[in-house]
């Protein structure tokens, strides 16, 4: 099984740092960090960490030379290094593992452990805060479908988690069929000699189970259509679509919404919406990456007084 630092290293030998050859190892973005990582021979925890997001773009290059994205953990890479290797499941008693839901918090109770101190720390969006009283770690709520599976893997006691986790599984399984029923018959031609390929049929239902994700096919694969007859079956239950795409693209989106029979407002990332008043709304970013060129008048979205990150919406 192939080490991140492997991985990386695999990269970095068929990059050219983007100059002449599209989708081969890293994008322009990614090319100095990816190409520091494959020059060492050890990493610390937090570059492990750093590279696994990193490579998370690269999840179909990975799989032409035979390694699965998945299989990739956070592990120390060289045990004769003079290092302490990171585990991110730390040996602590079941007994004395538990959590549970207190107000809009994940309450942990664990033994010391600084390596599992460090993972919480990482993976959650909310940074977590510890209660030296009760000494107890308290997880936002908003994190919970990250926190879930690793305390899930680590044996913690946390019956009320399990029992909140049903009722999500219950709730978006409900709202999935909702969604499912009004997106109409996939089969039917969308415009004479025009139906949805059966790749894109099964995409487009990823779109409404999954809700907030990256659409990454190749170019050329129909992405456009997808998201819009995804965004069909959320018009139908009241939401508003917005489109943030760059000009050059616009009438294509128009002419292609169109055929989809979806109404969108669209914009350009020069120019983001201002504060939105609708409160039921998808956001369909196009050629996304423009959310990573450092220009924060373009990554940032006030709604309703709040502003939040687009790629937190993706």
């Amino acid at each position: 099984m192939a080490t991140i630092l492997e991985a990386v290293k695999m990269l970095a030998a068929r990059c050219n740092y983007a100059s002449s050859l599209d989708g081969n190892g890293f994008n322009k973005l990614d090319a100095e960090f990816g190409h520091s990582i494959a020059s060492r021979t050890v990493l610390s925890f937090k570059q492990e960490v750093a590279a696994l997001r990193m490579l998370q773009k690269y999840t179909k290059q990975l799989a032409t030379m035979g390694i699965d994205y998945t299989s990739l953990k956070v592990l120390a890479i060289d045990p004769s290094a003079p290092i302490v290797p990171v585990q991110i499941v730390p040996a602590i008693s079941v007994i004395q593992k538990k959590a549970w839901i207190e107000d809009a918090y994940i309450l942990l109770s664990f033994p010391y452990d600084p390596t599992f101190n460090d993972v919480i720390k990482q993976i959650c969006s909310v940074y977590p805060s510890f209660d030296r009283v009760r000494k107890l770690w308290a997880v936002s709520m908003q994190d919970f479908d990250t926190i879930f599976p690793l305390l899930s893997k680590c044996n913690f006691d946390m019956p009320s988690l399990v029992e909140h986790k049903r009722e999500l599984d219950r709730l978006a399984n409900a709202i999935y069929v909702k969604k499912l029923n009004h997106l109409g018959d996939l089969n039917a031609p969308l415009a004479p000699n025009f139906i949805l390929l059966d790749y894109q049929k099964e995409g487009i239902k990823t779109i409404l189970r999954k809700g907030n994700l990256i659409l990454a096919d190749d170019m050329g694969l129909g992405k456009t259509m997808q998201a819009l007859i995804a965004a069909r079956a959320y018009q139908k239950l009241g939401y508003t679509i917005y489109v943030v795409a760059p000009v050059t693209l616009h009438d294509n989106w128009r002419k292609e919404a169109a055929i989809a029979k979806v109404n969108i407002e669209i914009f350009s990332w020069a120019k983001v919406p201002k504060p939105l008043e609708k409160k039921h709304y998808v956001v369909i970013a196009d050629e996304a990456h423009y959310m990573q060129n450092g220009d924060k008048k373009r990554v940032k979205w006030e709604i309703d007084g709040k502003k939040y990150e687009l790629r937190e919406l993706k």
